[in-house]
């Protein structure tokens, strides 16, 4: 067989080239708030060396953590078995300190199940929920006074506009105590709540509640926005939706609610199960990844629409030079090496 060479377009493959590069440097300034940045997989909070456990001005790297306390530190307690959110009791006549843990990456639909044990006592509110920037939100609420069923609720950019898209729906075997799978299933028109494997309620685009009285004019009440998820505790004090006020019986009690793992399903933009989402997503050590928007900012201080609203200071705008030259050095060059393969 004789070898005859073709000639090559350099011209078109530099074009094509410096089009890869120049989406591989928008790739790195992608804010993850607004994109996601999701992974599959199981994340055990056993797991300490993934929680961040103490707030700083600098971004988590999403690489090393999967977690982040946003407040309540003294209250976050991870064991062998997993972990413990706590409240404890303060002074007399005041409301008891909780805590509340999120995802460091953000999700844009998506299939999330937490493994986990609420606190029944009255009074206490334990809560699993997806919350976005412009506050988004999809909730699992468990009373402790109301300890053998869950509240489930949609949110939509904040607007508080209550008791008309809730549902309370039974838990079954052993009420809110005793570990269950809490699944929330978020697709671009559907949100399905199950409970282990049980599916209680179905949400749709669709439905009437979604052009509910305070629903924008031209608009769904639905979520849409990149979401982190947040497990929080927290006092509901005298008010009469959490049957409170709490029963302690003096300063710096605790009762707990327990969660062992989080298993998260990551969906592409036709509701597609995926390893990773959006495109670009790098892989990294240990099965974590990471994507060109690594350095991008991270979002704390969204309390959900019933919690309590906890100040926590405002992140740095300051991007890390080294963690934005290595991500666009390594999306260049998978870009080029791509390239270089199928010329």
């Amino acid at each position: 067989m004789r070898f005859n060479p073709q000639p090559v377009n350099m011209h078109g493959h530099m074009s094509i080239a410096l089009l890869a590069i120049a989406a591989a440097f928008a790739g790195v300034w992608a804010a993850p708030e607004e994109t996601g940045n999701c992974q599959s997989g199981r994340y055990f909070f056993n797991a300490t060396s993934r929680l961040y456990g103490s707030w700083a001005e600098t971004v988590p790297d999403v690489t090393q953590y999967d977690f982040v306390t946003d407040y309540g530190f003294s209250n976050v307690k991870q064991t062998q078995h997993g972990l413990a959110l706590s409240l404890t009791s303060n002074e007399a006549g005041q409301t008891a300190s909780g805590a509340r843990v999120s995802s460091t990456r953000y999700m844009l639909y998506g299939k999330v199940t937490v493994r986990m044990a609420a606190i029944p006592v009255r009074g206490a509110v334990t809560t699993f929920i997806t919350m976005s920037r412009r506050e988004d939100e999809i909730d699992w609420e468990f009373l402790g006074s109301d300890s053998s069923r869950a509240q489930t609720n949609v949110f939509f950019k904040g607007i508080p506009e209550y008791n008309v898209h809730a549902a309370t729906v039974d838990v079954g075997r052993d009420g809110i105590a005793a570990m269950h799978d809490y699944t929330v299933d978020w697709r671009k028109s559907r949100i399905t709540w199950s409970i282990d494997g049980r599916v209680v309620r179905t949400f749709s685009k669709d439905d009437p509640d979604a052009q509910s009285p305070m629903t924008p004019k031209g608009e769904r009440w639905f979520p849409s926005t990149a979401a982190q998820v947040q497990l929080a505790v927290w006092d509901g004090g005298s008010n009469a939706w959490a049957g409170g006020p709490m029963p302690w019986t003096g300063q710096g009690q605790k009762v707990s609610a327990h969660f062992e793992y989080m298993d998260i399903q990551c969906y592409d933009d036709a509701d597609r199960p995926v390893p990773l989402w959006p495109p670009g997503t790098l892989a990294s050590v240990h099965g974590r990844t990471d994507d060109a928007s690594l350095a991008a900012l991270l979002q704390y201080g969204h309390a959900s629409s019933n919690e309590p609203r906890v100040a926590t200071p405002a992140m740095s705008s300051a991007l890390p030079a080294t963690a934005f030259v290595s991500t666009m050095l390594t999306s260049v060059f998978a870009t080029v090496l791509a390239l270089c393969l199928v010329a």
